[in-house]
């Protein structure tokens, strides 16, 4: 709870300075400037970064949830809350829900792993 509570605040507060840079670039009352500029992509950067953990946490979340419906065979497993469970899934049936889940958390940890370096390399790119 404390690590959950702890990275909303830090990304709120990541948040919170990345409206300002991008307010302050976004004036239209003045041209921006080459300081402007490497502030506006320590931005992105910083963005790339956040989103990458927060597309891992997703994937670790799904990957948890997938491996609680393979353990107990079960979908959804003890425990868990949903708003509407159209039908209990047993067996076989468990086993295919829990094999979706562990392919999604797949996916998405390769793409938060591939996020940080794609935006490093788009920055690379332009001339800063």
């Amino acid at each position: 709870m404390v690590t959950l509570v702890s990275g909303v605040l830090c990304g709120f507060a990541v948040l919170v300075w990345l409206i300002a840079e991008l307010r302050l670039l976004m004036d239209k009352s003045r041209i921006p400037t080459q300081p402007d500029l490497e502030r506006a992509a320590l931005a992105f950067r910083v963005l790339a970064v956040v989103m990458s953990l927060s597309v891992m946490g997703v994937a670790t979340w799904i990957g948890h949830f997938a491996w609680r419906v393979h353990k107990e065979q079960v979908y959804p497993p003890p425990g868990s809350r949903h708003l509407r469970v159209r039908r209990v899934r047993r067996g076989r049936e468990a086993l295919r829900v829990a094999y979706i889940f562990y392919a999604a958390a797949i996916v998405l940890a390769v793409v938060a792993i591939l996020i940080t370096p794609l935006a490093f390399g788009i920055l690379r790119t332009l001339p800063l």
